[in-house]
């Protein structure tokens, strides 16, 4: 169970931080196109860009014992097992592949972000992009699992305490 995916970040022709989440695959390319953005001020610095990125991939998630994984070696190498093709992004290159297609950092920014909705749960303060939050039923990445894992009452949106 899961969407498992994987960010290869190219650092060079020999070296990747790969990057597995759990549950973000359905999520993969407007996560990519929202981390690029992050980074956009640090594109020509190849360590604080592929450093923004993970950063704004993992997002609030970074104490969390499970959802994501972290590796670095070769950009061929194959860490994890995953149910989507990797997002592979050539920090040098500035370059980003996605189900097999190319883009430029730019293009694939392009992406209109004024669409973004915030999450239904109470104090919940992320915005994600509209599709998203369709296909979502209004929630975060956050508050879906916790949803569908039973972890919030359905009327309330409350957290259940066991």
């Amino acid at each position: 169970m899961g969407a498992r995916t994987v960010w290869k970040i190219k650092t060079s022709e020999e070296h990747a931080i790969h990057l597995y989440s759990h549950w973000q695959g359905e999520h993969k390319t407007r996560l990519t196109q929202v981390a690029l953005q992050s980074a956009r001020p640090r594109w020509e610095d190849d360590a604080y860009c592929a450093r923004i990125i993970i950063s704004s991939l993992i997002g609030k998630d970074w104490g969390e014992e499970t959802g994501w994984g972290i590796m670095a070696g070769h950009p061929d190498a194959e860490f994890f097992e995953e149910e989507y093709d990797p997002v592979t992004i050539d920090v040098g290159k500035k370059l980003v592949f996605v189900d097999g297609d190319a883009y430029t950092f730019e293009e694939l920014v392009a992406f209109d972000h004024s669409e973004m909705m915030k999450c239904i749960v109470g104090d919940c303060q992320d915005q994600i992009p509209k599709d998203v939050w369709v296909e979502e039923s209004g929630f975060c990445v956050e508050h879906s699992h916790a949803y569908y894992n039973q972890e919030l009452d359905h009327v309330t949106l409350e957290r259940i305490e066991n």
